[in-house]
């Protein structure tokens, strides 16, 4: 699953995906894209989700306060200011529970904020997110463990204290301005940090992220039609390196880069159907350098073939209580460092993306004067090299 906040992508070069850090109250809506549909959001394969922060229509705060089970306290403070052309916006969240199983205990703070300067025909909005997470790691346990005490971690993450933390950062700044009454242009630069800490009973694993990126979209409208065409590259440096009883077993650097360019046309022939076409062209690239030569040196190039991603959806309404639906899409994910890890460290060159297609179709009814509604799907989803987890002892597993 691809995730966005203001258009801006949350999604590491990897694929990692961590949509529950961001609080609800400060956002204003959300669109879900269902499964390896969309060529616009990335040709995820699971799908995204987008998320956009609050419009600031005056000036104002607001503060609250939430208690619950397991001692889990949730407080809040947010402000807006609207001025003449300018608009700023933050809040300030803490989050902290005690969690219901055994080594379980969460903390997480994070600062969200948005900035804009508002023009007739332009406008420059930034977005800002910093977060701080400290959590335990019950991990998985047994169904006889679990059928007698649920609410008990493993014991081998138990004993060691197992948890991760980490500090990520987001920051972006977009300019939108309309060139014409039918062509408007969005250009968006965008940063990402992460920094990140998991103590677990096999190995100790110490990472840290770094990435950029830009994106580009322009957009035209006409009455019975509407073209979007857009690119976006991500160049991003990941490194972690690997330990036991603080001897060092392994330790990495690697360069990732996405190059992804789109198009998608919304065609409108007759009042009461719409047809979409699009398409996405992916190419990504890894390069490996092995900072710990005494396993064996795994340094090398991984570059992944270029993969396309066609989407064509039709709509269908004969009348206003009706309409009927088909769409088909493609979409991918990348594997994660951790899921092309060998148990002992070593890249498992063999590892592929995962990729899939959708197919959809459905139908929606409003009846006695729109009192029900009736909405009713069939889809299939058909997955080509599907990562899945191989335990090789107690303790450790490889993809």
């Amino acid at each position: 699953i691809r995730t966005y906040l203001n258009d801006i992508p949350l999604t590491t070069a990897d694929g990692v995906s961590t949509p529950e850090e961001i609080d609800l109250p400060g956002l204003d809506k959300i669109e879900v894209i269902k499964g390896p549909s969309s060529a616009l959001y990335g040709s995820g394969l699971g799908g995204s989700l987008n998320m956009y922060t609050r419009e600031i229509s005056k000036s104002g705060g607001s503060v609250v306060a939430q208690y619950g089970s397991f001692n889990t306290f949730k407080g809040s403070a947010s402000g807006s200011v609207k001025t003449g052309k300018l608009r700023l916006w933050g809040s300030l969240s803490h989050l902290n529970s005690e969690g219901y199983r055994e080594n379980n205990n969460y903390k997480r703070t994070s600062l969200l904020s948005t900035a804009g300067w508002v023009h007739e025909k332009w406008s420059l909005n930034s977005t800002f997110l910093l977060i701080d997470v400290d959590g335990g790691i019950p991990s998985s346990i047994g169904r006889s463990l679990f059928e007698t005490n649920p609410a008990a971690a493993a014991p081998n993450w138990n004993a060691v204290g197992g948890f991760k933390k980490y500090r990520k950062g987001v920051a972006s700044i977009s300019l939108k301005n309309r060139i014409s009454d039918n062509i408007s242009n969005e250009f968006a630069i965008f940063g990402r940090w992460n920094d990140s800490y998991e103590k677990r009973p096999f190995n100790n694993l110490d990472d840290e992220s770094l990435s950029a990126g830009i994106k580009e979209k322009i957009t035209w409208l006409s009455e019975k039609s509407e073209i979007t065409a857009g690119a976006e590259l991500t160049g991003e440096g990941y490194s972690w390196k690997l330990d036991n009883n603080n001897i060092r077993i392994n330790e990495n650097k690697e360069s990732r880069y996405h190059l992804n360019i789109h198009a998608m046309a919304l065609i409108k022939p007759v009042s009461r159907l719409n047809i979409s076409l699009a398409g996405a062209l992916n190419r990504i690239n890894y390069r490996l350098t092995d900072l710990f030569p005494a396993d064996g040196i795994q340094s090398g190039r991984r570059n992944f073939p270029v993969i396309i991603s066609p989407r064509l959806g039709i709509n269908y309404s004969p009348t206003d209580k009706m309409a009927f639906y088909a769409s088909a899409g493609h979409g991918f994910s990348l594997p994660s460092p951790e899921e092309t890890l060998l148990p002992e460290g070593a890249v498992n060159p063999e590892i592929k993306p995962e990729q899939g297609f959708q197919y959809e179709i459905g139908s929606r009814f409003n009846l006695v004067n729109r009192i029900l509604e009736i909405d009713a799907a069939l889809y299939l989803i058909e997955l080509k090299n599907l990562l899945v987890t191989k335990r090789i002892t107690e303790d450790i597993f490889t993809g």
